[in-house]
């Protein structure tokens, strides 16, 4: 079926009412011209121009046109800047206001705007609303709880009056402080010990959970709480987790400091050695390796054990000179371990890592006191002369090794003669034996041959005398 097209009315304006176009005016572009004030407010953002910004972003939000998702963004930097007290309503009114795609992020931004500004209560009561919920259920949130549980209880532990944990019985029962601590601490025990429990390699709660832990004297968990950190530490290896365990083991002895120093600064090769004492530790283990291998006694896995130590102290060495930690108490290290536990593993790591270039950097030069070249050249002198009789021995165990292949070799020889003869009497004795074997059963197959002759003539007897008879 064919429509037949309405004609447009003609339109008649009045030229007096026309109102007179500047020719220099743009021609409008329905593509570009919706994005001109995000542009234009990026770009006021940019320039550090926020008065101006906030004034165009106040005019975009009334037009209600532009998308959420980029806008709110944009003005947590504009509002913050100008205007910082407003920020946090702001930011309750872009929760109020976001979309349900936008819910869970925006209220995120608003606890932790909460918690910055100090308003631990209000930030609880908020997430404890909407946590149930399944859109606000989520393992970042009870981290923050615990967080805001452990400051308020804090909090009400300082407002105790002082005989408190003197005496039990003299505590006074409607005393509005003591009440409140009573019942801030369970609600923190619980938040606490569930966001460890999904985070255990959070340094942050692990430092605040062993503080509460701590005040209210709970000694066992404290000990099952630096275990199960230090486990999870074992399998994926955190600078601010170990750091943080090492500091609480300095007050609760829970594990050995020792075995976990060298991973420490392996992680983090800028710590001062003041820190975990890295310079008794690295000569104290000099002087045990240097024993060891000493030893007469010393087994197979002790000298293994020795020499991989030496090699991780080399490296921390390196890797502490590569990140400008030069110090001469670690070069004096090395060198005991270049003349007493020198090995193999060592001198690739040294070519490897370029050891010699690395310390005859002007940097390392101008760190260090002393006649620094005179040390690297020693360095490098004691790797060559590893090297050399390193390659001798190797060259020794090889001449060893034809030698003995020679000798094998000539005792083949030598046996290859008498195995002929002894070869020769054993085939002498096979053919006597099989002789006899022959000669046996041409005997037997003659007295077969005997006997059937036998009983053939008694059968020809037997039926001669049968014929005559009949």
């Amino acid at each position: 079926m064919n429509r037949a097209k309405k004609r447009k009315t003609p339109c008649y304006l009045d030229a007096a009412d026309v109102p007179i176009l500047n020719t220099k005016r743009p021609i409008y572009n329905e593509h570009t011209d919706p994005t001109r004030p995000t542009v234009k407010l990026r770009s006021l953002v940019d320039q550090g121009n926020y008065e101006e910004a906030k004034t165009l972003f106040i005019e975009i939000v009334k037009s209600n046109k532009y998308h959420f998702k980029n806008l709110w963004r944009v003005g947590i930097e504009i509002i913050g800047k100008t205007s910082p007290k407003d920020l946090l309503g702001y930011l309750k009114a872009v929760f109020i206001s976001s979309p349900p795609v936008y819910a869970p992020e925006t209220f995120n931004v608003y606890i932790d705007q909460l918690i910055l500004e100090e308003n631990f209560e209000e930030a609880l009561e908020e997430i404890e609303l909407r946590y149930d919920n399944s859109v606000f259920h989520h393992p970042i949130l009870l981290r923050k709880m615990a967080i805001c549980s452990y400051h308020l209880w804090k909090k009400a532990k300082d407002r105790l009056p002082e005989s408190y944990f003197e005496d039990e019985d003299d505590r006074d029962q409607y005393d509005l402080n003591i009440i409140q601590y009573e019942k801030r601490t369970p609600i923190a025990s619980r938040y606490l010990s569930q966001a460890h429990a999904t985070y255990l390699r959070d340094a942050e709660l692990l430092d605040i959970y062993f503080d509460f832990l701590t005040l209210i004297e709970d000694k066992y968990t404290i000990k099952e709480v630096v275990l199960n950190s230090l486990k999870a530490h074992e399998k994926n290896p955190d600078y601010y987790l170990l750091f943080t365990l090492l500091k609480i083991n300095n007050q609760i002895k829970v594990f050995e400091t020792k075995d976990y120093i060298l991973s420490l600064y392996e992680l983090n090769p800028n710590l001062k050695t003041e820190e975990m004492n890295l310079d008794k530790f690295c000569q104290a283990k000099c002087i045990e390796i240097v024993e060891t291998l000493d030893d007469a006694g010393s087994s197979l896995e002790d000298l293994e054990k020795a020499y991989a130590l030496a090699l991780r102290i080399f490296k921390l060495y390196i890797y502490r000179f590569e990140h400008g930690n030069p110090e001469t108490w670690f070069q004096e290290v090395v060198m005991e371990l270049f003349n007493n536990a020198m090995s193999e593993p060592i001198v690739k790591e040294y070519h490897d890592r370029h050891v010699d270039t690395l310390l005859r950097s002007p940097f390392i030069k101008n760190k260090i006191s002393g006649n620094w070249s005179l040390l690297v050249d020693l360095m490098k002198e004691l790797v060559r002369k590893y090297e050399e009789e390193h390659t001798k021995g190797e060259g020794e165990e090889a001449n060893l090794d034809e030698q003995e292949q020679e000798e094998e070799q000539e005792e083949d020889i030598k046996e290859e003669p008498e195995a002929q003869e002894e070869g020769e009497e054993e085939t002498d004795e096979d053919d006597e034996e099989t002789e006899e074997e022959q000669e046996e059963e041409e005997e037997e197959a003659k007295e077969e041959q005997e006997y059937e002759f036998q009983y053939d003539d008694e059968d020809i007897i037997l039926e001669r005398e049968s014929f005559m008879d009949f």
